[in-house]
């Protein structure tokens, strides 16, 4: 089916015997980490899913067995979880294994042009599927949302640096459409074999962004965005190289062989179809949720019912009204509703305590669950469109009365929709 340049055919046998290894561990690391990881498709299979808890247990025999790690820890194979460190391990031990294996027993010693084609052709789709998918969540700001009204009422130097990272990020919807488009653009030149590698280099420079990002501020996607890097170098190094000859030592720069090449028009016809299905499935998997729900600014979003912040004006404890004292740990200065499904309670010496909420909207109850497994419900009412909102109910064996009056987020700072030219705006 696929031709080689007969110059890379010549010179495919005298590649070092290290080299050959290196491509088949990186080919068989690569194949092994995308099919074991579980990731949220919704149009293509999620493999590392349904083999979740075979990879559990793997990472578990290993943490115990061959690491012998002490007291407990998370062994299923997610974001940066020690299971995931261990399984990382272990695919880079049997890829070793087997790419020593496959060399010694191969005899087509002549195909390693071709084989780097598929291979990089295949990581590229792959690469593009995943800068496809983050650059679209940050298009429409569905990585970066706005921040959540208990996090713009949360003193800055109470925040972890992952939270203020998203929230800074999340207030910027210029900054979101302009980091999305510095990885959609890559990602729509990977799939084709022309801009691949300008493709790869540009991808290879978003990915060393984001992984600093990612170990700067302390996000829990390390080992992922390090293998999205790997991926991206595995794809870009041939061009960069030739930039340096080209650029930096005064070199020639080798002309790239021309792959694919098929010997007849039937062959032709059915790459060009498989390409074109591989293309549409990519966009078609990127696009689905946005598509699906109809919302292409999550700023503009519905949010769920009594969304929002909520000055408490009056609190009344088993019948005492209590004064808004800030050393009072138990009278609440304000009340947040999140729209991840919780009630979430801010003390008057700004300590949160959050809830899980259900919503009873036949009775106008809202049931809280506590961390404790205990559950709570409150009465509520609403007045003066839906600013002022009243509650009664029990928590922890107190009744409790709350007035309490919505906050206009937008009139914080942080939310301003304005832009200044020069430091004189400022005054």
């Amino acid at each position: 089916m696929i031709e080689e340049d007969r110059t890379d055919i010549q010179r495919a046998p005298h590649e070092s015997a290290a080299r050959s290894t290196g491509l088949r561990f990186a080919i068989l690391f690569a194949f092994l980490f995308v099919i074991t990881l579980p990731f949220p498709y919704h149009l293509l299979p999620n493999i590392g899913g349904y083999l979740g808890p075979i990879t559990e247990i793997e990472a578990r025999w290993a943490g115990d067995h061959l690491l012998h790690l002490h007291g407990p820890y998370t062994a299923a194979v997610v974001s940066d979880s020690t299971g995931m460190y261990i399984h990382v391990v272990v695919l880079l031990i049997i890829s070793a294994a087997g790419a020593l294996l496959w060399s010694a027993i191969s005899r087509r010693k002549n195909h390693a042009s071709a084989l780097r084609y598929l291979f990089h052709a295949a990581i590229s789709y792959y690469l593009s599927l995943q800068l496809l998918k983050y650059g679209f969540d940050k298009l429409f700001k569905y990585q970066f949302y706005l921040p959540e009204p208990n996090t713009l009422f949360t003193p800055v130097g109470h925040l972890s640096r992952d939270i203020l990272y998203w929230s800074s990020m999340g207030s910027s919807h210029a900054y979101n459409v302009l980091a999305g488009m510095l990885e959609i653009i890559p990602a729509l030149l990977l799939p084709f074999r022309r801009t691949r590698v300008l493709g790869a280099i540009g991808a290879t420079m978003v990915m060393v962004h984001i992984v600093m990002l990612n170990f700067g501020f302390d996000i829990s996607v390390k080992l992922y965005s390090c293998f999205l890097l790997f991926l991206s170098l595995v794809v870009a190094l041939p061009g960069i190289s030739r930039l340096l000859d080209l650029l930096a030592f005064n070199r020639d720069a080798a002309i790239m062989p021309a792959y694919p090449a098929f010997s007849n028009r039937r062959n032709i016809l059915l790459y060009s179809f498989a390409k074109a299905l591989a293309i549409v499935l990519v966009v078609a998997e990127a696009l689905f949720v946005y598509v699906r729900a109809g919302e292409f600014n999550d700023d503009h979003a519905p949010r769920p019912f009594l969304h929002g912040a909520y000055a408490v004006e009056t609190f009344i404890r088993n019948g005492d009204t209590l004064p808004a004292l800030t050393t009072d740990s138990n009278r609440f200065r304000r009340i947040f509703i999140h729209r991840r499904g919780y009630f979430i309670a801010q003390l008057m010496n700004d300590e949160m305590r959050d809830y899980r909420l259900d919503y009873d909207l036949h009775h106008d109850m809202l049931i809280l669950h506590g961390n404790d497994g205990s559950t709570s419900t409150f009465d509520y009412s609403v007045f003066d469109r839906d600013s002022l909102l009243i509650l009664r109910g029990i928590i922890g064996g107190d009744s409790l009365a709350i007035r309490a009056r919505r906050i206009d987020l937008n009139a914080l700072p942080l939310l301003q929709r304005s832009f200044h030219w020069t430091i004189d705006d400022y005054r």
